[in-house]
C-alpha cells in the first residue's frame, strides 16, 4: 500500500479544482469516451466512473475486478491494454507469457516469484 506521509494543501486545492472542472464539463464531452476504473481503487471511488458514465453521452465503462489504483501496471494490465486497443478498433494483444516488472510483487493468482 503506497501513501504519502503528508500532502501539501496546495495539492489538495488543485485536485478539488480539477474535480469541479471535470464534473461540470463531463456533460459537454461529445466524443466517444472509454472509462477504465478498478473496483478496489483505494484512492478514487468507483462513483467517479459511474458519474462520468451517466453524464457523457457516448461513454463505455470497463470495471476492473483485480486491480487497484495503478491500473496500467496492476493485475488487470492486459485487460486495460486490450480495452484501449478495442476502443480504437484494433485487435487485442496476442496471448503471451505474463511478465512482471523487476521487483514487483507476485500479485497474480498462481504467479510465483
Amino acid at each position: 500500500n503506497f501513501h504519502y506521509r503528508w500532502v501539501p494543501m496546495a495539492c489538495i486545492r488543485q485536485v478539488d479544482r480539477l474535480r469541479s472542472w471535470a464534473t461540470a464539463g463531463a456533460k459537454n464531452i461529445k466524443a466517444p469516451t472509454l472509462i477504465v476504473h478498478a473496483r478496489e481503487d483505494e484512492l478514487t471511488s468507483l462513483r467517479s466512473a459511474e458519474y462520468l458514465q451517466a453524464h457523457i453521452a457516448d461513454a463505455r465503462t470497463v470495471v476492473l475486478e483485480n486491480s487497484y489504483h495503478m491500473i496500467c501496471v496492476d493485475n488487470d494490465r492486459d485487460q486495460v491494454a486490450n480495452s484501449v486497443l478495442e476502443f480504437f478498433g484494433f485487435p487485442p494483444m496476442p496471448e503471451r507469457t505474463r511478465t512482471r516488472m523487476r521487483g514487483a510483487p507476485a500479485a497474480d493468482k498462481g504467479e510465483k516469484e
